[in-house]
């Protein structure tokens, strides 16, 4: 919600297509608590993860490292399709393409499943929901649900797979 509220603000785009080159989620956030439309860091953090904000909104989530458990998708708009995943929990790598890969669930590291194995995705259209990963590749698992970091181009009619980068 709090980036369909920022881009009701600025003419339906998150905060990415104004910040140039981002490099990790972290600094998308910071945006959104300037902007006085996040109030606490808290829910950039997760249960039993090792990213957790400190919670000073003085100190920039980007000028710190595991402040930020979630990952974010870049180039999305208020306006892209409503399954695409525009935040996820983190995955193994820093940025990427398309799905990423997570890691078995256990120890509190990044990129780890909850245990299922499922993972918690954000999608443009607001929902919160977990999404199966494939026991074996640790990816979406496409057979119980669609990846929503894969779409399909509705002018074109092919395959997109969209780039995202991770919270650190």
């Amino acid at each position: 919600m709090a980036l369909k509220l920022y881009a009701a603000d600025h003419n339906g785009l998150y905060p990415d297509h104004h910040l140039g080159a981002v490099r990790n989620s972290n600094r998308v956030f910071d945006e959104l608590i300037s902007e006085g439309i996040v109030t606490s860091e808290k829910i950039f953090g997760s249960p039993n993860s090792d990213f957790i904000p400190d919670e000073d909104l003085s100190t920039p989530l980007a000028s710190l490292s595991n402040q930020v458990h979630w990952a974010y998708t870049t180039g999305l708009d208020d306006s892209f399709d409503g399954g695409a995943a525009v935040t996820f929990e983190n995955p193994v790598a820093r940025s990427g393409v398309g799905s990423p890969t997570w890691g078995p669930a256990g120890k509190e590291i990044r990129g780890r499943v909850w245990s299922g194995p499922r993972i918690i995705i954000g999608t443009n259209d607001g929902a919160v929901q977990t999404f199966a990963v494939d026991a074996v590749h640790y990816q979406i698992d496409q057979s119980k649900n669609p990846d929503p970091l894969v779409r399909i181009d509705p002018v074109t009619y092919q395959k997109q797979e969209l780039p995202w980068v991770a919270g650190d």
